[in-house]
């Protein structure tokens, strides 16, 4: 059953997705409530110009008011400042002779009511491994730099590149998921000829190139189910994928994004987040095929979204969690891994620890070292570790029921 406070907050979140105002009448305690709810999801802004208008004329204190107004205003101009940045790197790419496929941010963003409001950290480009230099030396002739210097460009799949003049961060892909993965690495199989079929469109008088309608929906759900594997997914990621099925409902085609969800047992999950984005986003059902309309009981997902955050990241014992789901995923089974995976959450393999300790990849033989440092990390991040294990397993367990539930697993 669907608490009251999940009822309320995506009441509102509706009413941002489709542009209109909301009335809504609350104590202090309540706009508090939601606005904290709004941030850990990343949509304040959203959130914040449905109910503007019952927010400024209620009781709350008038610091309360200025607080979340700067808030919201330093965002939108954030985010404007984001776009601007990127849109003048994607012209230095083009100028270079690259073209690099953009995904999600910018392009889900033209779909909202507000692109501004629809805030986004970074922004992603899928490129081609041979041709990566030319992407790397256009940044850094231009000031950027890789943000991690344990990154390993030659090597590593994703590059992040920063500059201390934008408050906008770059991912360069050569992949879209991490090969190495064992729960989700093959799904980089799913696109292949994703280039080929790529289309072109213009942002702001920039002409930019982006993945076939199709191919962004499959992405974006697999994208988000990666997540879910993670520590979790949070609603803006279902609102991408709902305003996308909407916006092009004539141009994707919802058997081929079924089949190969199938393939990788994200199916069911992705009926489930269908679900929610009619149930809760005014997705029209009929902007699915016949074939695939949602059916399915989406509750749990939806609390559980509401709980992890944007990114599955809204407590550290989420995140630490997110190893117990990995590990049953890759296992494909809960009664077979679940032990398994109780040992893993506290020593994962030197494979699933070396996109964090980059030595791991040429000296495995360290991994004890690893395990050690990741542990004492975790007692300095968090306190009492025993506590912090004891909740991270507690939502672990929780979500491995999700798994089973949605087939990504056996029971």
């Amino acid at each position: 059953m669907e608490r009251p406070e999940t009822k309320n907050f995506m009441k509102i979140y509706r009413a941002a997705l489709e542009g209109r105002k909301i009335d809504t009448e609350t104590d202090q305690s309540g706009w508090e409530r939601l606005f904290e709810m709004a941030s850990v999801q990343n949509v304040l802004p959203m959130i914040y110009d449905s109910t503007a208008e019952a927010f400024n004329r209620s009781d709350c204190e008038v610091d309360m008011k200025a607080t979340i107004r700067a808030q919201v205003m330093g965002q939108i101009t954030t985010q404007i400042r984001r776009t601007d940045a990127f849109l003048k790197l994607y012209r230095k790419f083009a100028a270079a002779g690259g073209e690099p496929i953009v995904l999600k941010g910018l392009i889900c963003r033209q779909l909202y009511p507000d692109p501004d409001a629809r805030s986004s950290g970074d922004e992603d480009l899928l490129v081609e491994e041979d041709v990566f230099s030319l992407y790397d030396g256009v940044l850094t002739t231009a000031g950027w730099s890789i943000a991690d210097e344990k990154t390993d460009p030659l090597t590593d799949f994703e590059v992040s590149y920063r500059s201390e003049r934008s408050p906008l961060c770059l991912e360069v892909h050569k992949t879209l998921f991490a090969p190495e993965n064992a729960a989700y690495g093959d799904m980089n199989r799913l696109f292949e000829g994703a280039r080929e079929r790529s289309v072109r469109t213009k942002i702001d008088g920039v002409e930019i190139r982006t993945l076939c309608e199709t191919d962004h929906v499959l992405y974006l759900i697999l994208h988000a189910f990666k997540h879910f594997l993670h520590g979790g997914v949070g609603i803006r990621q279902i609102s991408d994928i709902a305003r996308f099925a909407d916006v092009y409902r004539t141009k994707i085609d919802w058997i081929e994004i079924r089949e190969k969800c199938k393939k990788v047992r994200a199916d069911r999950f992705a009926e489930a987040l269908l679900q929610i984005a009619v149930t809760h986003m005014g997705l029209d059902p009929a902007a699915l095929s016949p074939d695939w309309q949602p059916q399915i009981n989406s509750t749990d997902l939806l609390e559980d979204c509401l709980n992890a955050g944007v990114y599955g990241t809204s407590s550290m014992a989420r995140r630490h969690s997110g190893n117990m789901t990995l590990h049953a995923a890759a296992e494909g089974s809960a009664a077979g891994g679940a032990k398994r995976s109780l040992l893993r959450t506290v020593f994962p393999s030197a494979r699933e620890l070396s996109g964090r300790y980059r030595y791991l990849k040429k000296l495995p033989i360290l991994l004890p070292v690893a395990w050690c440092d990741r542990i004492l990390r975790y007692r300095g991040e968090k306190g009492e570790v025993a506590q912090n294990a004891k909740e991270a397993i507690r939502i672990g367990n929780e979500r491995i029921e999700l798994l089973e539930e949605y087939g990504i697993i056996d029971s």
